[in-house]
Parts: structure tokens; C-alpha cells; sequence
């Protein structure tokens, strides 16, 4: 828990790694790497990029596995020729050519232009009209499936392999090598019917509820009772462990706010840049707000164009936006912002996960304004509220938390079922190692 101080105020949080990962399932995890060829068990991490999250998410689970591995060896349960190696593994570069080109741009370009498209309808109908702009952007999903399902695979993995997206999952699954050793990992809190495929044998999900999600996906395939239940392991939502303040492998670069100093707001851009408006606007009032202000920066990662509309306004003493040139750059970089936030306002992609108090954009389709639910009816996110909904200044509401920011920080770090998301992800998957399954 936290420390306090005589007064009872919060002071920096400090985690050992049992919170994360209790000692028994350390040991299973060594287990299986020793019993690995040449002591060496391959973690493929597959990503698409469909917007940031699927990498994001990739990312955060690669990250775990890389921070076990270092406290295995830290702790000697596995010498120095053992090792549990993470590697993130790009889909396309799984295929030929032209499919590759074809994949990346229906994953990429066209989900990104429908979901640019559909957010500004959204933004001007009533919130009943989400699950028709889900439809729109699943059925590029769908197309996305129909261009490789057929496909040949020209690259090989050995090892375990985690899907962070469904049609990596729904490809290899149909691959008789990969059936037993993959896992398709949900990063929202709704698994949608056509994420669900009878040949994937394991689903990592975060909650009771997106477990019968799939339960009920299984059931047209005639899969139901113990044999769906059984494919089925709650892991909770694997947000990054580079984002967790006073977690005991991130650098000192980490700042708990003690009211010392104005708080500090970062607001979060998608994949697809639809929440340029709200920054705009956001920045627009924090220029003429004449009371105490936050710091705000503007999280517009890969987005120039953003950045450069942003900067034209003029951005006020307090204001900053981070920019970068590189998509996965400044998926990374996201972190580094996240440990020294105080709040962040992100819509309610993953992000609205991870431990710090967040405030929410307008959703965009049915999976967001789930996940907006279930960080808010089931707690399972930081302490969040419905920032673009507010009939005040949103400016106004933000200088207004100040005095329960504390509370919220506190809760949303140690009441928080997601810290340990990752690394429960990192140990079910090492459990489909062949060598662990042999022992079982």
C-alpha cells in the first residue's frame, strides 16, 4: 500500500513483484522455459496495426514477458543459458507480398478512414446510433479476414503465440502446428461474435462478462458447458507495466502528485486522430480560462498534421504537444507521459484501464461505450467521468478535482484489477508451452 506520513497524506507508491505475480506461477514459468528446447521458449507477440491499441496492447504484453524473464534470472531460477525471449511479431510479415500489402491496408487505412468518418457522424447523432458504426468498421474487419483466411503462411514460430488482434488468431489456429500453443488475447471489455472462431483454443479476456461473451460465441459452433468454460481464462485487461507508478523495473522517471504543483492532464489521440475537435476546444478554453491551470499536454503521437493544427492555435505557458515521427515511437513514448500524469483523458480504448484517474471522449461504436461501462459500473479502470458530456467548461471541471485528486490516484492504483493483467497473460500463455502441456 501506500506510505503516509504523520498527517495521513499519500506519498509515493512503492509495488514489489509479488503484486504482480505471485511466486508459485514465477516458478511454473521457469518450469516451462528449462523444459524448452535448448532451455529457450520463443514469447511471438502478433500485432496488427488497426489503429494504436492492438500494438499498444502487444507491446504491454511483451514488456511483461521481458520483466519476468529479468526476475527469473534475478531470483536464479533460471541460468543464464535459459531464457524466456518476447518478440513482437507484425502479421503482414507473416504473409506474401501482395496479401501483406492488402492486409495492411484494410487494417490500416481503411479502418482508420471509417473510423475518422464515423466519428464525426457520431459527434452529431444521438449515442442509440453506435452499434450501426461498430457494424460499419467490423465489416472492415471482416474484409480484412476474407483477404488472408485462405492465405499461406511463409514464416514459421516457434514457441508460444499470442494474438493481440483476432485475424492473426483466426489464421493460425487453422494450422494444425499452432492449434494448442496460441492464445487470442481481448483488449476491450466486449468480445464481438465474429472475433470468435471454433479452431482458437484459448481466449485470454479481461472480466467475468467477456468470458460468457465467448461462451455464447462457442455455442453456434456447438461448443458449450465444460468445453467452451475451459478455453476461456479471465487475465484481465493487459494494460502496460511501463505505465504503473512506483512499479519496482520502471525508471525513476515516475511522478505521484502531492499538491505541490498544478496537476497534470495528458489527453491522448487514437490511431485514427478523431479527437483533434476536442483538443482543439480544449485548448481553445484553457487559452481563455482565467483561473488556476493544470498542465496539459496534447498526446497527438504519430499525427503531424494534429500537431501542426494544434500549434497554429498558439499554445499557452502550461500547454505542450507531444508529437513523434514514428508510429510505435510514440506508442512507446505514451508511457513515459502516463508515469508522470496525474489524469489522463483518453477515449475509452484500453486505455481507460489503466491505473491513473481518467476522464472520457465521446465513444466511438458499441465496444467503447462497453468499455466506458465497465470501467465505471465494474470499477475496473482508474476512477472515471464523462469529461465531453459535462454542461460546464470542461477547463472549469478539470481545475475543479483538484482537492480529491489524492483519493483518486489511490484508488485507482491499489484498487485496480488490472496491474497484474499483463503478467497473468504472460502466464497462462506459458502454460501452452509444449513442454509445460507435456507435464501437466
Amino acid at each position: 500500500m501506500a506510505q503516509s506520513d504523520k498527517d495521513g497524506s499519500s506519498k509515493s507508491p512503492r509495488f514489489q513483484f509479488s503484486n504482480f505475480l505471485s511466486d508459485d506461477r514465477l516458478e511454473e514459468i521457469a518450469s516451462a522455459v528449462k523444459a524448452s528446447p535448448k532451455g529457450r521458449l520463443v514469447f511471438n507477440v502478433i500485432y496488427l496495426l488497426a489503429g494504436n491499441g492492438h500494438y499498444r496492447g502487444a507491446s504491454s504484453i511483451a514488456d511483461a514477458a521481458q520483466i519476468v524473464n529479468d526476475e527469473l534470472h534475478l531470483r536464479g531460477l533460471l541460468s543464464e543459458k535459459e531464457v524466456l525471449a518476447p518478440k513482437l511479431v507484425y502479421f503482414p510479415e507473416m504473409l506474401s507480398g501482395v496479401q501483406a500489402r492488402l492486409i495492411e491496408w484494410c487494417a490500416r487505412d481503411l479502418y482508420e478512414s471509417l473510423s475518422r468518418l464515423l466519428f464525426f457522424q457520431y459527434s452529431w447523432n444521438d449515442a442509440s446510433r453506435s452499434l450501426a458504426t461498430s457494424s460499419r468498421l467490423d465489416a472492415a474487419s471482416l474484409l480484412t479476414r476474407r483477404i488472408v483466411e485462405q492465405g499461406r503462411l511463409k514464416r514459421h514460430l516457434d514457441g508460444v503465440v499470442v494474438a493481440a488482434h483476432f485475424i492473426p488468431a483466426d489464421v493460425l489456429a487453422k494450422h494444425p502446428q499452432y492449434s494448442n500453443r496460441l492464445a487470442f488475447v481481448s483488449l476491450d471489455d466486449v468480445v464481438y461474435p465474429h472475433f470468435v472462431r471454433k479452431e482458437t483454443q484459448n481466449y485470454f479476456v479481461g472480466s467475468k462478462r467477456s468470458k460468457e461473451d465467448v461462451v455464447r460465441a462457442l455455442a453456434v459452433y456447438g461448443i458449450s458447458g465444460k468445453d467452451a468454460a475451459r478455453r476461456v481464462s479471465i487475465t484481465g485487461q493487459p494494460v502496460s507495466p511501463r505505465s504503473i507508478k512506483g512499479a519496482p523495473w520502471n525508471p525513476s522517471d515516475w511522478e505521484y502528485w502531492d499538491g505541490s504543483r498544478p496537476p497534470r492532464y495528458v489527453i491522448a489521440m487514437g490511431g485514427a486522430g478523431a479527437q483533434l475537435p476536442q483538443m482543439e476546444a480544449l485548448l481553445s478554453s484553457y487559452t481563455k480560462y482565467k483561473g488556476k491551470r493544470p498542465e496539459i499536454v496534447f498526446y497527438v503521437g504519430h499525427h503531424t498534421e494534429a500537431a501542426s493544427r494544434l500549434e497554429s492555435l498558439g499554445g499557452p505557458e502550461g500547454t505542450r504537444v507531444a508529437k513523434f515521427q514514428s508510429r510505435t515511437d510514440g506508442i512507446d513514448t505514451l508511457h513515459h507521459e502516463i508515469r508522470r500524469a496525474d489524469v489522463l483523458i483518453t477515449k475509452p480504448s484500453e486505455l481507460c484501464f489503466y491505473p491513473l484517474p481518467v476522464y472520457s471522449l465521446p465513444p466511438i461504436g458499441f465496444h467503447e461505450e462497453l468499455n466506458l461501462a465497465a470501467a465505471i459500473l465494474e470499477r475496473r479502470g482508474g476512477p472515471l467521468n464523462s469529461l465531453w458530456t459535462l454542461p460546464i467548461d470542461p477547463l472549469e471541471e478539470l481545475a475543479s478535482m483538484e482537492e480529491d485528486l489524492l483519493r483518486m490516484q489511490k484508488r485507482s492504483l491499489f484498487e485496480n484489477p488490472n496491474l497484474s493483467g499483463a503478467f497473468q497473460t504472460v502466464y497462462r500463455a506459458c502454460k501452452l508451452a509444449p513442454s509445460a502441456q507435456a507435464s501437466q
